[in-house]
Order: structure tokens, then C-alpha cells, then sequence
């Protein structure tokens, strides 16, 4: 179970996420409560989901109650169905999204704009979410823009790895929890086979020819970029 990515008292003051990203909940209702957090995960906005507070009906003062706080980020394979009835025996399964505070299904036209933001989304484009914002190696990243003749470099010394990973646009998602994308960890992590097992380059050479029996094999690993030049420079 993960933990709340930001502290529980400036959710609930909506300091730092804003309103219609929160649902409250006096009790538990499990079809709204399911409904909703499905609305969250499909992320019609691109706000970075949100959270449902049970065991509070509002904002008010939480001291010495009991809440149960979920929390669905944005997910990457959306969209995403819920049943209207959890615990029907016969379920029919729906698309919701939020439309301002509310939970809604998604019907029409907006059913249609849902099924196609998976599919505008590229894989190197994509959220991690196994991995962390601190993943990003900023000398990497200084580096890369010092090569390209960036003139970011010049103000990369001064920036947090999430504001450079932001303005670069290897990272992204809310305030509260952001992400590396998975373009980021590619070129801009030491070890990125941690995140995409596989990823290595393999040369092999045959000395005597394709069909002969010696052969020499090396493998490059690393950061994409300085990999791919290993590589090339080798052969």
C-alpha cells in the first residue's frame, strides 16, 4: 500500500490539491466510492487523479476522527470501467470521469475522447510510477544540455531535479506526486535496465563469418545515449 504522497491536513485544507481532485465521503458507499475512484484513474483532465476521504463529509476540523484516505493517480492504461453496482450479481460495467467535483459517466463525445487519450499517449511519453523523481540523475541531465548547447545549462545549477526534469519534459503529474517519464529514465538514469529489463546493446562479431563458429560477444549498458556512442564507437 502506498503511502499519501503529500501531508494529510493540507489535502484536507485543499492547500495543496485543488478542490474537485477531492471527494469526501461521510461513510462508506462502495458503488460512489468505486465509481469515483475509477473517475480519478481514467483522469479526464490531466490533473493527476485525486482522492476519495471517508469518514468526513467536508473540509471542517478533522481532529480525533478516523479517516480512510484512497488514492488514484492518473493511471497510464486508462481508460478504466466500473460497475454501477459493486455487488450486483450481474454487472454492468461503466466509463466515469469528473467533471468539475462531481463524478460522471462518460457518455457521447466524451466517451470517445477518453478511449483515445491511451492511445496518444507514446510509450517513452508515459508516467514511471515504479520509480521516483529522484531516479533522474541531474549531471546526467546537465550534461545532455551542455552537449546540445541548451540554453537551459545555464540555469540548471540553480533548479531542483524535478523543476529541470519538468522544464525539460522528462518528469510530470501533480505538485504533490510527480513522475519520471520513462524517456527520462532512459537517457538520463545510470542503470536504467532496473526500470525496462533488457535494455542493453549486444555486438557480436564472428571472426571467421556468419557461418563460422568463433565468436566475440560485448554488451553496453547504461544511459541510453551513452550506450548507443559505446557502441558505435566499438564497431
Amino acid at each position: 500500500m502506498s503511502k499519501l504522497p503529500i501531508n494529510l491536513h493540507d489535502l484536507l485544507r485543499q492547500r495543496t490539491v485543488e478542490g474537485e481532485r477531492i471527494e469526501y465521503k461521510a461513510g462508506w458507499n462502495p458503488d460512489a466510492i468505486i465509481r469515483t475512484l475509477c473517475a480519478f484513474a481514467n483522469d479526464f483532465e490531466n490533473l493527476g487523479g485525486g482522492y476519495v476521504v471517508i469518514g468526513q463529509d467536508c473540509d471542517a476540523n478533522v481532529e480525533g476522527c478516523k479517516l480512510i484516505v484512497l488514492w488514484a493517480p492518473g493511471g497510464q492504461n486508462r481508460p478504466y470501467k466500473a460497475p454501477e453496482a459493486v455487488t450486483a450479481n450481474k454487472k454492468t460495467w461503466r466509463y466515469y470521469i469528473r467533471r468539475y467535483s462531481s463524478t460522471v459517466e462518460a457518455k457521447g463525445e466524451a466517451e470517445q475522447e477518453l478511449l483515445s487519450l491511451a492511445a496518444r499517449v507514446p510509450f517513452d511519453d508515459r508516467y514511471n510510477q515504479s520509480a521516483r523523481i529522484d531516479d533522474l540523475s541531474k549531471p546526467l541531465m546537465q550534461a545532455f544540455l551542455q552537449e546540445v548547447g541548451s540554453t537551459l545549462a545555464e540555469d540548471a545549477p540553480g533548479l531542483s531535479v524535478e523543476a529541470l526534469a519538468r522544464q525539460m519534459n522528462v518528469a510530470g503529474g501533480p505538485t504533490e506526486s510527480p513522475w519520471p517519464k520513462n524517456v527520462g529514465l532512459l537517457f538520463f538514469n545510470e542503470t536504467p535496465e532496473r526500470f525496462f529489463p533488457g535494455v542493453q546493446i549486444d555486438v557480436v562479431w564472428f571472426p571467421e563469418g556468419a557461418g563460422g563458429d568463433r565468436f566475440e560477444e560485448k554488451i553496453f549498458k547504461g544511459p541510453l545515449a551513452r550506450m548507443t556512442r559505446e557502441a558505435l564507437s566499438y564497431i
